[in-house]
């Protein structure tokens, strides 16, 4: 019968004066810590039932799991991997001989490039005399360039600081987000974002390519995520789920939930659904899970 896991923060983890017996590492058979943004959190849809809205609470096992859950809901990479920042992520990696971490779990560089991309993105006057032909024509490429190295760079960092405990990290991609009108809403109420869309329309977009630009860069990351578990500098022990194709898109001028997403960059719970099945895969794949 498939298990939810027991997803615990680090004060029921460390902190808690009694650790309730579902949070405590002896009682579980397997350990995982998750570290990331919002898709490991609250991703906009309810408050009161929030494993309608993140990958962690959708997925599944065989076994019983605990997650120690130390996400933040729109964390970045660059934040992620900073000191004092992974002070708690640090301390329970150098728990590792007491509690036997058997996977890392990342959610992180989405919103990394959400916060830079109207610095990525030329706008109507930087564009003026140009021809565009393909949506790498509408990017500043050093810019672009610049922030893939420094992605890269942040999470080489946070893959060091498991020193000789090389755990394995599992990362997953993002999908492709429709640039959209579609605030994040808690308790139906617009609270955060669109994100994506202000950028299109400020830099000043044909709407016909908002799809496009977005894509592209979106495939931009992902490659460069992708290359730190293939390409010719590796890291070890790290594994990247590549989750692009995988959801039904919403529709361009759609304000709400469409397709498998809830909001612009949030899927719905159908949509973390078919992304969490694909992140069990490959913890079954690389043996941290049964």
């Amino acid at each position: 019968m498939a298990k939810r896991p027991n997803i615990c923060d680090y004060h029921d983890v460390y902190e808690a004066e009694v650790t309730d017996t579902f949070c405590d590492p002896i009682f579980n058979k397997r350990n995982i810590i998750a570290e990331g943004d919002s898709w490991f959190t609250i991703g906009g849809q309810s408050l009161q039932y929030p494993w309608f809205t993140n990958i962690l609470y959708t997925l599944r096992f065989s076994e019983e799991v605990l997650i120690l859950n130390l996400a933040e809901p729109g964390d970045t990479i660059k934040h992620i991997s900073s000191m004092p920042r992974d002070q708690s992520f640090k301390f329970a990696i150098e728990e590792h001989t007491t509690t036997p971490w058997d996977a890392i779990i990342l959610s992180a560089g989405g919103n990394d490039l959400i916060d830079k991309a109207r610095t990525l993105i030329k706008n109507r006057l930087e564009r003026q005399g140009e021809t565009i032909r393909k949506p790498a024509d509408y990017c500043k490429q050093v810019e672009v360039n610049n922030f893939l190295q420094n992605i890269e760079n942040h999470f080489r960092r946070l893959a060091a600081i498991r020193g000789n405990h090389v755990i394995p990290i599992v990362l997953h991609t993002y999908d492709y987000p429709t640039p959209r009108d579609a605030p994040a809403r808690f308790f139906g109420v617009g609270l955060l974002g669109p994100w994506l869309y202000p950028c299109m329309k400020n830099a000043e977009i044909p709407k016909t390519d908002w799809q496009t630009l977005s894509d592209y860069l979106f495939d931009q990351l992902s490659e460069r995520l992708l290359s730190l578990e293939n390409g010719v500098n590796p890291i070890a022990n790290f594994h990247v789920v590549d989750t692009r194709h995988l959801l039904t898109r919403a529709a361009l001028d759609s304000t709400g939930e469409s397709g498998d997403w809830m909001n612009e960059i949030h899927p719905n719970k159908k949509g973390y659904k078919k992304i969490a099945h694909k992140i069990e895969q490959k913890l079954k794949m690389i043996n941290a899970i049964h």
